[in-house]
């Protein structure tokens, strides 16, 4: 948005171009800066004003910017202020101008840094795991080469704290942003200052005379512009062969390499202010189980250490991680559930902490990895656990329901919950959407060098060499199921397979043919590569492979081949798409979504999907399992039959009271048969405006009379009919108020009979008593 300005004066150009990004005055109301004008009110009147008075330079922020530091303990005795991280509360008034300008910034940093080969966070469009990835193949070439390199992980003390002004302030000149932008920024930085929270009280303000603030949106662009610099005056060392072979601090070079990349460090220390950490930086050797010699170690005064090392949170070795790796992530896992209080989740809010909390964790590692079998099993061990029986892995309780079935989506008859092993599968698909879309990819070329050196556009059909790292083997496991989905978009035909390639009518030549595929000698030639030949192909079915290669007219159409991704409507691949076609069992379950979806606890919604299953735990499956403590499976309800949940919630006489009561009360012709018939031709047939009523009241029934169950069992207490009336009643209004009005409005006639009816109800003054036909004391019905 810096282009929208409309301005005489400077601006930001970009590096190695003419384009200009303007930095003048233009509208400053919602056009300008962003903000819709349904927010234009009376009441950010002051917000505007602030936004003029910032822009010509007449803005006091003495008032506004400040932040409040609260210091978090790192260790249980902390007793030195390294053992605390502060974290910093930045005025929200601030936030606003602060984030307009990084809006703008992001839209023109792309031009600005180098991202093919060095920055991958803070920037839209890359991805952190990027360099993972790149430095693990990097590795891996080094060791199928057997070349005797060094790696160093280096880090910065307090990066984001210690970035100097001045040079902040040149760099921006330098890097052609006008003075209007660096005045701007120049005023955000010199008029900031912080309090220190102590024991929740703030002490005096302190100015700031360095460093970026944690909390400001503008901090992360400034502080990639700075880093940026320190990738330039690496790759000019490797521009006049002052360095061989660097990338990612990785070199080959020896001890000559290291005194230059010291040298480098240290003049970029003395630009920037950025302070090379050497308690935390480590030396390693390219080769695993080997340490570097300690004459390098010595040269640049850090430890040394064997492979694997930590980047970025993930263990990289070049080959495929240990078992106490993965047991670290395991480890993670089990220890998120030690502070959760399972006792006091029902089932719906352990269902929720699993889909969002356990299932969450391991996603940082299956983007990068293909996470091996007995790790997925670990994983859904724990899940499975603490979804029956929370953390406490030694009080077992009876697994209801299959866990293959409870990760099938809820369309088809499942829970939704997050299959691991399709999930993983799903996350690396984009690593081969990046390979074939993305051209500025920072591992491109480690890529091509392992795998693709003899070909110039990217083969997804190439049979690569048995000798694969554990990233890349992971990835190609899944080609086959990524391959099917692409479409190819022929303008050029440089980079379809003329065989392979589903490019006649959604097919491919291969599969029209398939006796004539086998005899053709080139297999894998582009569409390009014969154009204008004349090939001997009987079509019987389709129009003949030449016409359509003469209709591309190749020679008008400029531009190279596209792939476009066939399960979402804009042709971008995505992780969710991908997902639903590798778990996609075909078959598709209707009551399941209208259970699971229902506008109550969602505890509720699970036990009328187990009820309606025939899954909760009756007497009579109690029996089944051979678990049940009683000496007989009669229904403690009526006495009569047996405890099935078709009895139990549908006919039994009392729970048959219940539903003609609400019947009559509300004009319904019948009571559901059984669960089964409740969501299916019950439900159907009654009128739309009242499906949501019902939807709602017949969960309240099924619920209060499996309450009223239990209470009989459990605690000898006998509810009569019309106090469980009541209670549903009561239930049903409750939720019925969370509604949304449109719904509410459509029910205002049985919603005036359900409140007089609880009027009337509620005077009787039932109390519950012991029933007459009460358990013994040893509990047997």
């Amino acid at each position: 948005m810096l282009d929208t300005f409309k301005s005489q004066g400077g601006g930001v150009r970009l590096k190695g171009s003419d384009e200009k990004v303007q930095g003048g005055r233009g509208k400053l109301g919602h056009g300008g800066w962003g903000i819709p004008s349904s927010v234009v009110g009376r009441g950010n009147l002051d917000i505007f004003k602030l936004c003029d008075d910032f822009y010509s330079g007449n803005a006091n922020l003495e008032r506004i910017n400040w932040a409040n530091i609260a210091l978090i303990p790192k260790c249980q005795s902390p007793d030195d202020p390294s053992h605390y991280r502060p974290i910093s509360l930045i005025n929200s008034t601030l936030k606003i101008v602060s984030k307009v300008l990084a809006n703008r910034l992001s839209r023109k940093i792309g031009g600005l840094v180098d991202l093919t080969l060095t920055q991958s966070a803070f920037i839209k469009g890359r991805c952190i795991i990027d360099n993972i990835s790149t430095a693990h193949e990097l590795l891996f070439y080094m060791q199928k080469l057997r070349l005797q390199g060094l790696i160093l992980k280096v880090d910065f003390f307090k990066a984001f704290d210690t970035v100097d002004w001045n040079f902040l302030f040149a760099l921006l000149r330098a890097r052609g942003f006008s003075e209007k932008w660096t005045g701007w920024i120049q005023t955000i930085l010199l008029s900031s200052k912080a309090s220190f929270l102590i024991n929740g009280t703030q002490c005096r303000y302190v100015r700031y005379r360095r460093g970026l603030r944690q909390g400001d949106p503008l901090s992360p662009l400034l502080f990639v512009l700075v880093m940026d610099v320190l990738s330039t005056m690496f790759n000019n060392a490797l521009s006049t062969g002052i360095l061989h072979g660097i990338a990612l601090v990785m070199t080959t070079g020896g001890a000559e390499d290291l005194r230059i990349i010291k040298l480098i460090l240290y003049l970029f220390e003395g630009l920037s202010g950025l302070k090379v950490n050497l308690s935390k930086t480590c030396l390693y050797s390219s080769q695993r189980n080997c340490d570097p010699p300690s004459i390098y170690a010595s040269t640049m005064h850090c430890t040394t250490s064997t492979l694997p090392l930590i980047y970025l949170g993930v263990p990289i070795s070049g080959g495929r991680p240990r078992r106490q790796d993965w047991d670290t992530l395991i480890n993670k896992i089990r220890n998120r559930l030690a502070t959760w209080k399972s006792k006091l989740l029902s089932l719906g809010g352990r269902l929720t902490t699993l889909n969002l909390v356990l299932s969450a964790i391991p996603t940082y590692w299956m983007s990068i990895f293909r996470l091996p079998c007995w790790v997925v099993s670990s994983i859904d061990r724990i899940r499975r656990e603490f979804l029956w029986a929370g953390p406490d892995e030694h009080r077992t309780k009876m697994r209801l329901v299959g866990w293959s079935r409870l990760c099938i989506s809820r369309e088809q008859g499942g829970w939704g919950i997050l299959n691991l092993s399709t999930f993983n599968n799903a996350l690396l698909g984009k690593w081969w959407w990046k390979i074939i879309n993305d051209r500025q990819w920072c591992g491109e070329v480690v890529i091509r060098a392992n795998y693709f050196r003899n070909f110039p556009s990217w083969n997804l059909f190439h049979k690569h060499c048995p000798r694969r790292s554990f990233f890349w083997n992971g990835i190609l496991q899944i080609l086959p199921a990524f391959r099917i989905n692409l479409t190819p978009i022929i303008r050029n035909g440089a980079s379809t397979l003329f065989c392979l390639d589903k490019w006649v009518e959604g097919r491919a030549p291969a599969d029209i043919w398939p006796n004539l595929f086998q005899l053709a000698l080139l297999k894998e030639c582009t569409i390009k590569d014969l154009a204008g030949r004349q090939l001997p192909i009987p079509l019987e079915d389709f129009a003949s492979a030449c016409e359509l290669m003469d209709r591309i007219s190749m020679n008008h159409v400029t531009g190279g081949d596209e792939k476009r991704w066939k399960l979402t409507a804009n042709g971008t691949f995505t992780v969710k798409s991908f997902y639903n076609f590798l778990n996609d069992g075909g078959l598709r379950c209707g009551w399941t979504s209208t259970i699971l979806k229902g506008h109550c606890p969602k505890k509720i919604n699970l036990f009328n999907w187990l009820a309606r299953d025939n899954k909760i735990l009756t007497l009579e499956n109690l029996a089944k399992r051979r678990c049940n403590l009683f000496h007989s499976i009669t229904c403690v309800l009526c006495h009569a039959n047996v405890e099935s949940a078709d009895h139990l919630l549908i006919q039994c006489p009392v729970t048959s009271h219940v539903w003609n009561f609400f019947c009559q009360l509300l004009d319904l012709w019948c009571a559901p048969r059984s669960l089964c018939d409740l969501w299916g031709k019950w439900r159907k047939n009654i009128k739309k405006p009242l499906i949501y009523l019902w939807d709602l009241l017949a969960r309240a029934i099924t619920w209060n009379i499996w309450i009223e169950r239990n209470t009989r069992i459990f605690n000898s207490i006998c509810c009569p009919s019309i106090a469980i009336i009541v209670k549903i009643e009561h239930m049903l209004l409750l939720w019925l108020s969370a509604a949304p009005d449109s719904k509410k409005a459509r029910l205002e006639e049985p919603l005036a009979k359900v409140k007089r009816s609880l009027e009337f109800l509620s005077s009787s003054d039932p109390t519950p008593s012991v029933p007459p036909e009460s358990p013994p004391n040893n509990r047997a019905v």
